[in-house]
């Protein structure tokens, strides 16, 4: 044994809990928009055009995904504009 004193015990880690997340889910209804747009946007433009379009500004007063997911209307104006994209993301 040496003369040096041994540190002292640390006490036992508690766990750790993450609070509950502060941003809204999305409605079953408001997902399902969300997805049919999604796979619309990458089945006409590919996926890193469907990326590029869906989060840009493309005249519709609001990101093509947010509006998708906001109401029927906003979903049926994205996927007609979907339908008229050239597929590499030109109209």
């Amino acid at each position: 044994m040496s003369d040096q004193p041994q540190p002292a015990p640390r006490p036992p880690r508690r766990p750790y809990f993450r609070p509950a997340s502060s941003v809204p889910k999305l409605s079953p209804e408001s997902a399902a928009r969300e997805s049919q747009v999604v796979r619309a946007a990458t089945e006409r433009l590919g996926l890193a055009g469907a990326m590029a379009f869906l989060n840009a500004d493309v005249g519709l007063g609001a990101r093509p995904l947010k509006l998708a997911a906001a109401s029927d209307e906003g979903a049926r104006q994205v996927l007609e504009l979907i339908a008229v994209q050239q597929p590499d993301g030109a109209a």
